[in-house]
C-alpha cells in the first residue's frame, strides 16, 4: 500500500486545503501523523456538479468513476478516533476544473467499512481568494447580511457579486460553503462569509471581515 502507515500522535493541516472552512474541517477529520509520498497517477479534474453529486458513504470506486480517475493518494492513517477498531482511513485529491495547478484542490477522505473504502468526508477549495468584481461588497451590504438569511437571500442583497471559494461535508456535520468578496471599506480588503446546510437551504452561519471595521 502507497505512503507509512500511521497511528494518530499529532496534528496536521493538508497544505493542499488552505481554504478558511475547508482547512479547519480537514485538520478536525485527518487528526493523524504525516504519510510517506503518494504514488504519481492520472491527474483528472473535478467541476462543482461532480462535487455535489459525491456522497457520505459512496464508495471509492463510483467516486473515482464519477471524476474519471483514480486521484493521487495523499494519507493512509488510523484515525484516533477509530484506532481500537483499527478503521483505516485514506486521502485522494483531484484538480479543479478549469485549473492547470495543484491548488485549487478537490479532496476526498475515505474510511475502509463494510468491506469498502467509503467516503466520510470531502473538501474541496475552488479559489484562494475573492475574485475582482465591479461589485465589491459595500458596508451598508455587509451589514444586511444576517445570521440564519439562505443563500438566495443574500444573492438578492449583494447581487451575486460573491466567489465561492469552499466547500466542506464531514460526515455528521452539516455541509459548508465558504464565500469571499473584496471589500475596500474593511480593514482587510475582503469580508467572508460561511453558510450551512440547515432546514433545507444554505444559511448564513457566520461572517467577518476580520478587524471589524465594517461593524455588525
Amino acid at each position: 500500500m502507497a505512503g507509512t502507515r500511521m497511528a494518530s500522535g499529532s496534528r496536521r493541516v493538508r497544505p493542499s486545503m488552505r481554504g478558511h472552512v475547508a482547512a479547519a474541517a480537514l485538520a478536525a477529520v485527518l487528526a493523524a501523523g504525516v504519510a510517506g509520498p503518494a504514488s504519481a497517477n492520472s491527474d483528472p479534474t473535478v467541476d462543482r456538479a461532480e462535487y455535489e453529486a459525491v456522497q457520505i458513504d459512496d464508495t471509492l470506486s463510483s467516486v473515482q468513476a464519477l471524476f474519471d480517475g483514480p486521484g493521487r493518494r495523499t494519507d493512509e492513517f488510523v484515525d484516533i478516533v477509530d484506532v481500537k477498531a483499527g478503521v483505516e482511513k485514506q486521502s485522494r485529491t483531484w484538480r479543479v476544473a478549469g485549473t492547470t495547478r495543484s491548488e485549487p484542490a478537490v479532496d476526498v477522505v475515505f474510511a475502509h467499512t463494510r468491506g469498502a473504502w467509503r467516503v466520510v468526508a470531502k473538501f474541496a477549495l475552488w479559489r484562494m481568494g475573492p475574485r475582482a468584481s465591479a461589485d465589491d461588497l459595500t458596508r451598508a451590504e455587509y451589514r444586511l447580511i444576517t445570521k440564519g438569511m439562505t443563500l438566495a437571500a443574500m444573492h438578492d442583497v449583494t447581487g451575486g457579486s460573491e466567489t465561492w471559494t469552499d466547500s466542506a461535508k464531514v460526515r455528521g456535520k452539516a455541509a459548508s460553503r465558504t464565500y469571499m468578496w473584496r471589500a475596500p471599506a474593511a480593514a482587510s480588503g475582503f469580508v467572508v462569509v460561511e453558510l450551512k446546510w440547515r432546514d433545507g437551504a444554505y444559511r448564513v452561519d457566520h461572517k467577518t471581515d476580520w478587524n471589524g471595521s465594517l461593524g455588525d
